[in-house]
């Protein structure tokens, strides 16, 4: 077996972001349709969960002959609507995927519970994916997942949600102030043992790293530890570590980037909002005054505060792109590490984007409906015929039929064979709903400032803990991506 420290040893040594072997760690990928698994022998099982990921500008990119990484898997892989319902909150979709029920069930409605105190797993009331793994004797290694703090106890390892410890994309002072959370006493909340502690520790990026990332420029105008690269670098950094040792029969990954830059950076990619911008140079920042006044006087983000320039519509335009391209780079190092022949990876997101509508139109990006679903790997052909949407409800019980773990009778979706090759015969049980609440955890225990400040500047809640609903949009309908090719 590769030696633990193995991977970290060799992060240490080989900086760059791995931008330059793009080309090198698809040529060690097995992508041929012949060297698939068709049966359901895999136990294998990798989903990557993109926040904010919207299906129509990322066939927008790969029509223009970007993100090979994502043209590859779309080409090769099965791709269909993911359908989500409102309000568009994305740890009670998280939660959904990852369980099977509905937030009624699980427990789940958005980000906090009562102003001031998050959601965290004593709040939810059924098992997840890993948990019925973990009753099975069956490996999981879990990164980043949203509200999965304090950690589960699991064969394998699972990194919390804010184990990177993240700095607010609008913090007054965007630099680290006081020790990183891993460094203290919330360490056993965040990693499921000290030594995926360690390995996460050494993964999070420096300043230093982050002024040579691609994204520098980026990284520049919010200050280095603010942007969210640092978080999903971090995420995929840790599945590389881990990965070796852990050996997973499940692996979840969470990056949350996207999501964050198009809130902030999605007019600057819409035609609309762009030509408003034009006409009236003072719209955004009149309209982020008004918005900023609901926070704690954070710092503006870059250019709201001055007239819209051309030279600014211009700069703004790179911000959204750039960071596809960067998890196009991301998601070719998670693939490097994957036997397509004996793995289904699920790459989903919860929702798309568009340009806020109102109270303030323009200024914002805002989630809509529908989200992505596409399968690759072991046991999932190639398909020319789009299938028909996957219900957000669908996603754990197929997970867990392709592991050949039981799948519970009151689970409300459905198993999709048709997405992938499936056991003929699946052992069942009545329900994975907890029969006992989980011991309520104290308030301090899911206070989290920097989580608290992130969900300020992002929009989602204002200044006293209370949700804003304009910024999660809706499911309304929305027209059909192109065919695939």
């Amino acid at each position: 077996m590769v030696p633990f420290d193995h991977h970290l040893r060799k992060r240490k040594r080989s900086p760059g972001w791995h931008t330059a072997s793009l080309g090198a760690l698809f040529s060690t990928l097995v992508i041929v349709s012949a060297c698939r698994s068709t049966g359901p022998t895999t136990s294998k099982v990798l989903v990557v969960a993109i926040d904010g990921l919207d299906r129509r500008y990322l066939y927008a990119r790969i029509a223009a002959g970007q993100l090979p990484t994502f043209a590859k898997l779309v080409q090769e892989g099965t791709v269909a609507d993911l359908t989500v319902t409102d309000p568009l909150l994305s740890p009670r979709i998280w939660t959904t995927l990852a369980s099977g029920y509905p937030s009624t069930q699980h427990g789940v409605h958005g980000w906090m519970k009562r102003p001031g105190v998050m959601y965290g797993t004593s709040d939810v009331s059924v098992s997840r994916i890993w948990d019925v793994a973990a009753q099975h004797e069956r490996s999981s290694l879990v990164v980043g997942w949203l509200v999965t703090a304090p950690v589960a106890d699991l064969p394998g390892a699972m990194l919390a949600d804010g184990f990177d410890g993240g700095v607010p994309m609008t913090a007054e002072t965007p630099s680290e102030t006081g020790p990183h959370p891993l460094d203290t006493d919330r360490v056993d909340a965040l990693a499921s043992s000290r030594r995926a502690a360690r390995a996460a520790r050494g993964c999070i990026p420096s300043d230093r790293e982050l002024a040579r990332h691609p994204l520098a420029d980026q990284v520049s105008a919010y200050g280095a530890p603010a942007h969210p690269i640092r978080h999903d670098e971090s995420v995929v950094c840790a599945f590389e570590a881990l990965d070796g040792a852990v050996d997973p029969d499940l692996t979840m990954l969470y990056l949350q980037g996207i999501d964050q830059i198009s809130h902030h950076f999605w007019p600057f990619v819409d035609d609309a909002s762009v030509a408003a911008m034009r006409r009236n140079p003072q719209l955004r920042s009149a309209l982020a005054q008004k918005d900023r006044n609901r926070q704690r006087g954070q710092r503006a983000y870059p250019w709201v505060e001055q007239p819209t320039t051309e030279a600014i519509l211009t700069a703004g335009s790179t911000w959204v792109p750039d960071y596809y391209d960067t998890v196009d780079a991301l998601l070719a190092r998670v693939l490097a590490r994957v036997d397509a022949a004996q793995t289904t990876v699920l790459i989903l997101s919860d929702h798309g984007f568009q340009a806020s509508r109102a109270p303030t139109a323009g200024l914002f990006g805002e989630h809509r409906s529908p989200a992505f679903f596409l399968a690759w790997g072991a046991g999932v052909p190639a398909s020319t015929m789009e299938p028909r949407p996957v219900a957000s409800t669908d996603v754990a019980p197929t997970i867990l039929a392709r592991l050949q773990l039981p799948v519970a009778e009151d689970m409300p979706g459905r198993i999709r064979g048709d997405l992938m090759s499936l056991p003929a015969a699946l052992p069942k049980v009545a329900t994975y709903r907890l029969k006992e609440a989980s011991k309520a955890l104290p308030k301090e225990a899911l206070f989290d400032p920097r989580r608290m400040q992130q969900l300020e500047a992002l929009g989602y809640i204002d200044d006293q803990g209370q949700p804003i609903d304009t910024i999660t949009g809706g499911a309304r309908p929305q027209p059909g991506p192109p065919p695939k090719r």
